[in-house]
C-alpha cells in the first residue's frame, strides 16, 4: 500500500500541467536560471491545444520555449513519442 505522500507525488507526476509549471528551468533573457512558470499567451495555448495548431509568431511571448518544453515533457512521459523542431534557418 503506498504511502499518502507518495500517491500525491505520483498524482502530481501524472498531471501534464502541472509537470510544465514545477519541472523545467530555463535560462531567462539576463542569463539567469529560473523555473519555467507558463505565461499568458502559453497557457491559452495550452488550454486551447488541438491535434493542429497555427502558432503566429509574436515575438518575446515564449512560445519556442513553450513548445520544445511540451515537446520534451511529452517524450519523457509517455512511450512511443517522438518530436522535431523545424527552424526557418540551418542556424536557428
Amino acid at each position: 500500500m503506498a504511502t499518502p505522500n507518495i500517491e500525491m507525488a505520483e498524482q502530481l507526476l501524472n498531471d501534464p500541467y502541472w509537470r510544465l509549471n514545477h519541472l523545467y528551468y530555463i535560462i531567462d533573457k539576463s542569463g539567469n536560471k529560473e523555473l519555467f512558470k507558463l505565461n499568458w499567451a502559453q497557457e491559452k495555448l495550452y488550454k486551447e491545444m488541438w491535434y493542429c495548431n497555427l502558432i503566429l509568431k509574436a515575438r518575446q511571448l515564449g512560445m519556442s520555449t513553450f513548445v520544445t518544453l511540451l515537446f520534451l515533457d511529452r517524450c519523457l512521459f509517455n512511450s512511443n513519442q517522438h518530436a522535431g523542431i523545424i527552424a526557418h534557418t540551418r542556424e536557428d
